[in-house]
């Protein structure tokens, strides 16, 4: 594998490299999505490439298969090719099909490209259509692909097969996990997922195989451009490329691009990578004969969101595993049910829940707007341990289905445990809010009570909600945010941090594709009051150090006896534990780290909000939940 690190694709062009790869009848060039510096080194790929063919027979083509356009939509592109229509009028013809939701803007240059050369280049759509993924998912792997076979989209011997390897590597995508870990034991968590992703790389082979087989293609050379995820490390395109036509192995080169942080100095003799980056390198199997590390202002900023990212996400994960290893210990049941009392859940609500009350977490009450109905599916982001899942379980009955995601390993299990013990009709998984392991439309309502105070990529998760549920489907989203930026200069709670802006919610889930979104900020404020058995007032605050619970902290007290018995029972010792023995995240306002925080009204910096939106449509073709 050959490793070239970029400041300026212009820097590679001065190599060797385009020009080896231009040479190869069939070159796979993985890529990052619409970035700028990897489109235009596949701007160059391709013009070197048109070369090669204008230098053969007249007859010879170049041909670029692109995942970006469904074989739907070849007439479209036929049209373009024609001049029929302009790149506008493509863009728009694209965005109205709807499917298949690239950034065609992003590759205007090897579009126009193609327009100024029709003779020579032509473009061709490359991927199955979306729906196709969705009936799978649906209605089984047999169903999709006699539809696809009826289509000619896939080969009449597909299967939609794979072996473990590919599956380890499509695990590390969603994951992030090492593809070369072979030590590590694989999870079955991702692979009712994985046969819809076959289904797009066998189409896509399908596609490159009828040019190679074409009577006239033997002057002719091929250009792929797909995700990384569709070729890394020999999986998916070209491994049915090749099982096909195993001697076009040795004339094709594979690409792979990779954004990174590297400052560049070849001159120093050579470069310093990265260790992740050096397992893509250097691995013992190699994600491709090339591997495209480009740098760019874009790309700094993101990767150092990723990196940002995964650190809260790591902190995150390790601290909720802690609560959720100690979850099983009684907690506080009356304070509990005091602050689900307060925060609007019904008394029939918390009766439902029972003992389990006091692992409740979360900063509002999203049934009162979700309206879950008998026989929904639903799906609760961030349901820690389980209590709005349990909820949920109640109101769609045993005609409906429940599906909890949550960050935290020891949070699902405790979660899964409980609801086996109550048999409910409620399933836990472990998975991501930016990413999450669900196929497309397929739930009826989302709720999430408090967890996406902690999601780093807002507009991510909001994505995420809105490709799950169905066309018409339901998302309330209870969550905290901050009114304005937070002074720099203070040290605040990692959630904090990462608080969205409050006037950032609507325009941002208007854009994504929500309707009627309403962002409810009526129960706004971070103190709300809860009344003891005594009659006693409470201050519940939340500080919003993790989503995980309304911190009760104690404001005044008519008793010192009263005082110290409040002490004994809500402060935690050095290891984060209550004298009950149950971990708690932090100690609220005993936390040493933020007792500067005393001095800021939350209720002036924060505000709680419920987050209302619904996906336009209704009685579309819709994907079946796995869960």
């Amino acid at each position: 594998m050959t490793g070239r690190a970029l400041g300026d694709p212009s820097h590679l062009f001065q190599n060797v490299d385009i020009s080896e790869i231009a040479k190869s009848r069939l070159v796979i060039f993985g890529e990052v999505h619409a970035a700028p510096t990897v489109v235009a080194v596949q701007h160059e790929v391709q013009k070197h490439m048109i070369n090669h063919v204008s230098a053969s027979p007249q007859s010879a083509k170049l041909h670029v298969v692109m995942e970006h356009f469904s074989l739907e939509m070849q007439t479209m592109l036929n049209r373009y090719l024609n001049s029929e229509i302009d790149l506008s009028t493509l863009t728009k013809e694209y965005h109205d099909i709807g499917t298949e939701g690239h950034d065609v803007d992003a590759y205007k240059e090897v579009l126009e490209f193609a327009r100024e050369n029709p003779q020579r280049c032509i473009l061709h759509g490359g991927f199955i259509p979306r729906t196709y993924a969705r009936t799978l998912m649906r209605d089984g792997v047999e169903v999709a692909l006699t539809a696809a076979k009826e289509k000619n989209y896939v080969e009449n011997t597909e299967e939609c097969e794979s072996t473990d390897e590919h599956y380890r590597f499509f695990e590390s995508l969603l994951t992030g996990k090492d593809p070369q870990d072979f030590d590590r034991p694989l999870s079955d968590q991702f692979r009712r997922m994985l046969p819809a992703q076959v289904l797009k790389d066998a189409s896509m082979a399908h596609t490159v195989n009828q040019l190679i087989s074409s009577p006239s293609s033997a002057e002719d050379r091929i250009l792929v451009l797909c995700g990384n995820g569709h070729m890394g490390y020999g999986h998916g395109v070209p491994e049915r490329i090749f099982k096909r036509h195993p001697t076009l192995k040795s004339e094709a080169t594979s690409v792979y691009s990779r954004p990174t942080l590297l400052d560049v100095d070849e001159s120093e003799g050579g470069l310093v990578l990265p260790e992740d980056m050096s397992k893509v390198l250097h691995g013992a199997l190699g994600a491709a004969e090339f591997c495209l590390m480009y740098q760019d202002t874009q790309a700094v900023k993101e990767a150092a969101a990723e990196a940002e990212a995964a650190r809260i996400k790591e902190e995150t994960s390790k601290a909720y595993d802690g609560v959720g290893s100690t979850a099983h210990l009684t907690g506080d049941i009356k304070k509990a049910v005091r602050i689900m009392r307060s925060l609007g859940y019904s008394d029939d609500e918390i009766a439902y829940v029972g003992t389990d009350a006091y692992n409740y977490q979360g900063v509002g009450h999203p049934h009162s707007h979700a309206k879950i109905q008998r026989g929904e599916v639903v799906l609760d982001l961030g349901s820690g341990l389980g209590v709005d899942s349990i909820i949920a379980s109640g109101y769609v009955g045993e005609e409906g289905r429940v599906c909890g995601v949550d960050i935290s390993e020891e949070e699902v299990k405790h979660a899964t445990l409980r609801a086996h013990e109550r048999g409910a009709n409620v399933r836990f998984i472990h998975g991501d809010l930016e990413q999450l392991p669900i196929p497309d439309s397929c739930i009826d309502v989302v709720i999430s009570n408090g967890a996406f105070c902690l999601v780093p990529n807002k507009r991510r998760g909001f994505e995420e909600a809105y490709r799950v549920l169905k066309p018409g489907g339901r998302m309330v989203v209870c969550t905290s945010t901050v009114k304005e930026d937070l002074p720099e200069d203070i040290k605040w709670p990692v959630c904090m941090q990462v608080f969205v802006k409050l006037k950032e919610l609507e325009p941002m889930v208007k854009d994504i594709g929500f309707e009627g979104v309403v962002i409810d900020a009526s129960d706004s404020l971070m103190s709300v009051e809860v009344e003891e058995e005594e009659e006693e007032l409470v201050v519940v605050e939340e500080e919003e150090k993790d989503r995980l619970a309304i911190l009760v902290d104690r404001v005044e007290r008519m008793k010192k006896k009263e005082d110290d018995e409040v002490d004994s029972v809500d402060s935690v010792n050095s290891e984060g534990k209550d004298v009950r023995g149950r971990k708690r995240v932090h100690g609220g306002s005993n936390s040493k780290d933020f007792e500067h925080l005393g001095n800021f009204d939350m209720n002036e910096l924060c505000a709680r909000v419920v987050v209302i939106g619904r996906k336009p449509g209704g009685g579309d073709v819709v994907s079946k939940c796995p869960y």
